[in-house]
């Protein structure tokens, strides 16, 4: 029956980013409609199916639109890979983040503004989802599950919220807490009749992010299973809000706060093997949460990981040259399961092999153990005590033994035990570029501690180093929005 159960749920999640229940504005604005249901709105919350099938179209329009144009599910985080040094787009096409890689999206470029439509729209669909379950508590008939429907939902909103803030803020929270960053719109909208609405500086959006996190809610959420599911690697857990909430507080440079969530992630463990993770199933003790992907749920054309990593007509390879991570003797070795079982030689180039498949069937993820480790050496770390930098050097030999072990001969443990201090520090950031190689992580940690973007690239795909001073060091507010905000540059009360 169980079996049953779950399996009934994949269904409902994969079809729905073709035919999800959601509720949209009425006119032409900030949201990209989709079209209607035979399924009238006002049935929508009157049974505990539906309800829950509109739950994980939540998720659905996180991962993807209806036009197969994907924001966290492809294209919209390979973008963040894509301005960092560690690729380089050989794509020469504005359609496949070319602009981006050269450090020039304008407000009107696809990207920018694809990507703030579908995450406006999925934090719409959240703010019907809240207004509307308010009513249907009766419906559910259980207090459990209707909490826990709401954190799953605010999950959402936040993490659309915190991608939002990584890629449009004027500047890192790091630099200028009180920096222009997005319209924070809390309600849901119907008609328009909201859509002129300042921006609200980076500290005001963290702050509602994390109390979309908050304990109430995140104690309302599954914890890790002992053997992983579908739906334990595709909807929110404890683990996932946990991860989330870290990767806030750590923009924030709230450590200590970042320390006793990461240390409150439990159930999970790294794999043996450093591919597992990126294998059918997919579902191992350490995938925390990741977008699935099935025949009838995938990115469009142009939108999806294979086509920029692996496909026969390749778009980013891996920049082996400095200053990419692989261009250093400590993170390219062969020894190192990262650079042979994850990277391939194809013709002239390197590339990834994390996203293999050319059905594009390939699950994406957005957290895995492995950072939640990382996370935690670079929090002690920068908390700089001793007993804090032992800490930290021990959850970097973790993660960096499971892929090389003591045959490793350019940084023994020995080296590592030595380090202290910015080297201690450069020695983390280094091993998170090479083992989060194309999840999109690199861009968001340049952002996040205010770091320059740095020069990259030869000839045509040569870009200068571009630091947070810069106009172009995160995308403008899009076109899109201006044209239908008026209050677009102004910061809200």
């Amino acid at each position: 029956m169980i079996n049953n159960i779950n399996n009934m749920k994949k269904i409902i999640f994969l079809s729905l980013a073709v035919s999800m229940i959601i509720f949209s504005s009425c006119n032409e604005s900030f949201i990209v409609k989709d079209p209607p249901l035979s399924v009238e709105s006002d049935d929508v919350f009157t049974s505990v199916t539906r309800i829950e099938a509109n739950l994980l179209g939540l998720y659905a329009s996180l991962k993807m639109d209806n036009s197969s144009r994907a924001l966290l599910g492809g294209k919209m985080k390979i973008a963040f890979d894509n301005r960092g040094e560690d690729f380089i787009n050989i794509s020469n096409n504005l359609v496949t983040l070319y602009a981006a890689y050269l450090m020039q999206t304008g407000d009107s470029d696809s990207e920018a503004v694809v990507y703030w439509s579908v995450a406006y729209r999925a934090i719409n669909n959240v703010n019907h989802f809240l207004e509307r379950i308010e009513g249907a508590k009766d419906v559910l008939g259980d207090d459990a599950l209707y909490a826990r429907y709401i954190a799953e939902a605010k999950f959402v909103r936040a993490m659309a919220y915190y991608y939002l803030c990584m890629m449009y803020s004027k500047e890192p929270y790091s630099i200028n807490p009180n920096a222009h960053a997005v319209p924070l719109r809390r309600i849901a909208e119907k008609d328009g009749f909201n859509n002129d609405l300042g921006v609200s500086s980076i500290s005001t959006i963290f702050n509602f992010v994390l109390e979309d996190l908050k304990d109430e809610y995140i104690a309302s959420l599954p914890a890790a299973p002992a053997t992983p599911t579908y739906a334990s690697v595709s909807r929110a857990t404890k683990g996932a809000a946990l991860m989330l909430r870290m990767r806030v507080k750590m923009a924030m440079n709230n450590w200590d706060g970042a320390i006793a969530d990461g240390a409150a992630v439990t159930g999970y463990s790294l794999t043996p093997t450093v591919t597992a993770p990126f294998a059918p199933s997919y579902r191992t003790v350490e995938n925390i949460f990741s977008f699935p992907m099935e025949s009838n749920n995938m990115t469009g054309t142009q939108y999806g990981y294979v086509e920029y990593y692996y496909g026969s007509v390749v778009i980013m390879v891996l920049n082996m040259s400095a200053p990419g991570i692989l261009s250093e003797a400590a993170y390219s070795q062969p020894g190192d399961e990262r650079f042979s079982e994850l990277t391939e030689v194809i013709g002239d180039n390197r590339r990834l092999r994390k996203f293999p498949l050319s059905s594009k069937l390939d699950w994406i993820p957005i957290f895995r153990y492995a950072e939640t480790l990382l996370n935690l050496a670079e929090s002690y770390a920068a908390k700089g005590d001793a007993a804090s930098e032992t800490q930290a050097r021990t959850l970097l030999k973790q993660v960096r033994r499971r892929a090389i072990a003591e045959t490793d001969d350019v940084i023994k443990d020995a080296d590592i035990d030595a380090l202290t201090g910015s080297a201690l520090k450069d020695a983390i950031y280094k091993e998170r570029r090479l083992e989060f190689l194309g999840e999109g992580i690199r861009g968001i940690d340049i952002v996040r501690r205010g770091e320059s973007f740095p020069a990259k690239g030869t000839g045509a795909q040569e870009v200068g180093a571009v630091s947070p001073s810069n106009d172009n060091y995160m995308w403008p507010i899009p076109s899109s929005e201006k044209a239908i905000n008026k209050l677009w540059n102004q910061l809200a009360p």
